[in-house]
């Protein structure tokens, strides 16, 4: 037990030596230690007050369940089939989202807030990339809501780009309900008439497939004339107050904390450097090695 005890004391000195020569190395250099961060922090603190402050302004909508369509209605009584193409007609978040990031949505916006002016782009698809970039829609997973933030340097911008779908995406979904029903309109009506005109060997065949046709038919007229769901407004947004960027705070403290652990490793590469010029077994090899990296011409 003594032994072991014995053994373990030059560790614990070795150690305790090691700190007091870690702590001495930085108290040679303290000037620079403390000097070159807090003269980085300071230069961060000025560039950070030149940077061009940006607003954020968030609005939050729901996407309101799906009245079932007459279609719906009619292919659900085909049993597990027609639910599961049901299915197919049923919106989500996330095909909402991808509408509002179409094309057709953001041209919509562009034009409607003068974009491209104001963006000072020289092409559609330009001022699409910045609004791509300025404005972020996400969903939260547990409500279901699709939440919209939009930054730019005017907050006046950033409120009414935020709320700018509530327009072009309802007219969206409208048109291209409308068009889908009028789709299913035609076929339904080219087929009775194809039943009307196609003999059947059993009658009763042919009444039940002209009156589900019939059905179907009268659904897709009943849908045309349906406006599709849109988005409800949870929260609007308004015209922030506050900056959401730059964090001047937080730059300097990153900058701060950077240049101090950079000081460090500057600190112990310089005593390095210094013990191998002065060291006699390694002098020769510093010598040397500059010998190498001198340049001729």
């Amino acid at each position: 037990m003594d032994k072991q005890q014995n053994e373990l004391i030059p560790l614990s000195s070795d150690d305790e030596i090691d700190l007091l020569g870690f702590a001495q190395t930085l108290g040679e250099e303290k000037w620079l230690l403390l000097g070159l961060p807090f003269l980085c922090a300071s230069i961060a603190a000025v560039i950070s007050l030149y940077l061009t402050p940006m607003y954020t302004a968030r609005a939050t909508f729901a996407v309101p369940d799906k009245q079932p369509s007459s279609a719906s209605a009619v292919l659900d009584q085909l049993g597990s089939l027609g639910g599961l193409a049901s299915n197919f007609t049923k919106s989500s978040t996330e095909m909402f989202i991808a509408f509002m990031q179409s094309n057709i949505v953001q041209d919509a916006i562009i034009a409607e807030y003068g974009l491209m002016q104001h963006f000072q782009t020289k092409t559609q698809e330009d001022a699409r990339r910045k609004l791509l970039s300025l404005v972020k829609i996400n969903t939260d997973k547990k409500s279901g809501l699709i939440i919209i933030e939009a930054q730019e340097q005017s907050p006046e911008i950033a409120a009414k780009l935020a709320n700018a779908y509530l327009k072009p995406l309802p007219a969206f979904m409208n048109r291209m309900s409308l068009e889908e029903a009028h789709l299913r309109r035609d076929f339904f009506s080219r087929q009775i008439e194809v039943i009307s005109q196609r003999p059947f060997r059993d009658p009763f065949v042919q009444s039940t497939l002209m009156n589900s046709m019939i059905k179907q038919y009268e659904a897709a007229r009943i849908d045309e004339a349906r406006e599709s769901q849109i988005l409800f407004p949870v929260d609007v947004a308004k015209i922030p107050e506050r900056r959401s960027s730059p964090n001047r705070t937080l730059i300097v403290l990153i900058v701060g904390m950077a240049s101090l652990f950079l000081t460090i490793a500057l600190i112990f590469i310089k005593k390095a450097l210094k013990h191998a010029q002065t060291d006699p077994t390694l002098s020769p090899k510093w010598t040397m090695m500059k010998k190498a990296w001198k340049l001729r011409f």
